[in-house]
């Protein structure tokens, strides 16, 4: 069945009307609803940002760990090579006091102690 002009043109009237007056009955409603649908999809972007930004934070911390282990390292072979010169500062010191004490000792060390710092 086919609709006339006019016929067709009243339907879409009381169509478009019914339509408005749904849109204002329930228009809060609506709002709502478009609204709530929004926070929640804005809720999970912020969430994805929030957790990509702690994913950057937990990989920086990684570094630093690495990094801490690395000087940790490198300080304890500085603490062994300090170590290691102050066993043998300690030895020449007892060197020295050993030739110091002999006789001619202090004269032949301060001869060489000139030598040295000219």
């Amino acid at each position: 069945m086919k609709l006339s002009n006019s016929d067709r043109k009243k339907w879409m009237r009381t169509y478009w009307n019914d339509f408005k007056s749904f849109a204002w009955e329930y228009a809060l409603m609506i709002v709502i609803v478009i609204g709530s649908i929004g926070l929640v999809h804005y809720s999970k972007v912020l969430a994805n940002a929030k957790n990509e930004y702690i994913q950057e934070l937990e990989q920086y911390n990684k570094q630093l760990e690495a990094e801490v282990d690395d000087l940790l390292e490198t300080t304890e072979a500085y603490e062994e090579a300090y170590d290691a010169l102050e066993e043998e500062v300690a030895l020449f010191g007892s060197m020295f006091a050993e030739i110091e004490n002999e006789p001619g000792g202090h004269e032949m060390l301060k001869k060489l102690y000139k030598q040295t710092n000219q």
